[in-house]
């Protein structure tokens, strides 16, 4: 029985397809992926796969592609089963409903999809399979969620599934998730609702052992270009016991330099300091607004200035570099708060102050939050552009333009004192906009400074890519 995945870019590996890859393997299934961007003809490469069931990771941000592209390949391939998965699926199951799509798979896969598997391979039972919903006869069976997967009981991940493409395989930064799972409960993410839904099924907020971490790095160090480790979790350093002995042994057995994502009441100066030992030259740290009541009561990252700013100068302190995460537009924001977050960005002087622009995901506590005070309709819904493509406010507001443009700038407005004077006479043009928009190419500079990844790898990477705004439509924890 052969099984076909299909992403839509690049640009981001699923790391939780790589996991179930892994589980497919051990049991001898036969199993590829398709990247539509990197096809000439991606319903002509999938029926020469001839594939017994397609799977499409489909997101909450972008679910119009995984609907479609299913449709599509029913059309093309009716005898094969089409399974969504991923985060629409997971919250919004109705999805079930379109033409072409089987079965959805809510929540994570490693446990239903090879259950699935083994019945449709048997003329077992298929409509019984935990955390799967399933067309069968003119009727959709719908079964609660499963257990969460243990982490360590898995085989390695198979990541050389994607290794075909040569833009993944020769690229010397690697991605790479040491848990699942997030404790945070900021109002704009899905991990919230995802921790409510699974609750009772097992721990949401996972960590691999260290000794498993390793292992999965050194098998890909030992075979394939690596200069680079980054960790996709959404909070690496949520449990200090681990990220101490973490750093004694990865720069023991590894000491590749790495990156990774946390928040700033996860570190301290012991822990720095460690990670700087072990290697570590980057860490990205969510700041998301430089007004106090928009970051608190609003988006409900529960941190303060002060604590954002000596934790920021401790990281360049023990020279690592530092990346900000920054979101302007959000619900009832005025300009007044957007040069609240410049500022706080001025002063800790980041090397990469990522912006993007706010947005409403479904059934997160700031979509409600939004519609509930009228900056969105009640009908309100994502549409078909990618979380990342969003470069206008979504929110009522009465700066759209001024958000747009400065949106564009925000990078050099940080970092540029010239650039921050001349600006609050610029930012009011929608003349300038076209200018604006092409300043923004140099937000790519910044990321590749942040990643230390060369010239000529970073230049074939965003010509396959097509860079940030086509993020795909794969998790890390959610396929």
């Amino acid at each position: 029985m052969k099984v076909l995945f299909v992403q839509d870019n690049a640009i981001n590996e699923s790391l939780a397809l790589t996991e179930l890859a892994g589980v497919l393997r051990k049991q001898g299934h036969d199993y590829d992926v398709l990247i539509e961007r990197e096809e000439n003809n991606l319903l002509k490469s999938a029926g020469s796969y001839e594939p017994s069931i397609v799977i499409l990771p489909t997101s909450i941000t972008k679910p119009e592609w995984g609907i479609s592209t299913a449709r599509k390949i029913k059309s093309a391939l009716p005898k094969a089963v089409c399974i969504l998965t991923g985060t629409h699926p997971t919250f919004f199951p109705g999805v079930i409903d379109n033409e072409g799509v089987d079965a959805i798979l809510r929540g994570e896969v490693d446990y239903a999809i090879p259950e699935f598997l083994q019945r449709l391979g048997s003329d077992g039972d298929i409509t019984t399979v935990r955390s799967m919903w399933v067309k069968y006869k003119g009727d959709i069976y719908k079964n609660p969620m499963g257990p969460l997967t243990d982490l360590d009981e898995m085989p390695l991940p198979d990541r050389e599934v994607y290794y075909k493409y040569r833009v993944i395989k020769n690229l010397p930064l690697k991605r790479f998730i040491s848990g699942r799972g997030c404790p945070n409960v900021c109002s704009y993410c899905f991990n919230p609702s995802l921790k409510k839904i699974t609750e009772g099924r097992g721990s949401f907020v996972r960590k691999k052992s260290v000794s498993r971490m390793l292992e999965e790095i050194e098998y890909i160090m030992n075979r394939y270009p690596l200069k680079h480790v980054h960790f996709s979790d959404d909070l690496f350093t949520f449990d200090a016991g681990w990220t101490t002995e973490f750093c004694g042994r990865y720069a023991e057995r590894i000491a590749v330099p790495f990156t990774f994502n946390s928040m700033v009441n996860k570190l301290d100066e012991s822990t720095i300091k460690s990670l700087a030992h072990a290697g570590c030259t980057g860490i990205a740290v969510g700041i998301e607004s430089g007004n106090s009541d928009i970051r608190v009561n609003v988006l409900n990252k529960r941190i303060s200035d002060q604590e954002i700013i000596d934790k920021c100068m401790l990281i360049k302190k023990h020279g690592i570099r530092l990346a900000t995460f920054n979101m302007i537009g959000n619900p009832g924001e005025t300009l007044e708060n957007v040069f609240e977050t410049i500022e706080l960005n001025r002063k800790i002087r980041p090397d990469n102050p990522v912006i993007t622009m706010s947005v409403p995901i479904e059934g997160t506590k700031l979509y409600e939050f939004a519609i509930d005070h009228g900056y969105l309709e009640h009908d309100y819904t994502m549409g078909l552009e990618s979380f990342f493509d969003r470069e206008k406010p979504i929110y009522r507001t009465p700066y759209a333009v001024q958000f747009e443009n400065l949106f564009y700038t925000f990078p050099f407005i940080v970092k540029h004192d010239s650039f921050y004077r001349i600006m609050p006479r610029l930012y009011s043009s929608a003349l300038l906009t076209p200018l604006f928009r092409l300043m923004a190419l140099n937000k790519l500079y910044y990321v590749k400074k942040f990643f230390d990844v060369g010239l000529l790898p970073s230049i074939v990477f965003y010509l396959h890519t097509g860079g940030p705004a086509n993020w795909t439509n794969n998790y890390s924890s959610i396929m």
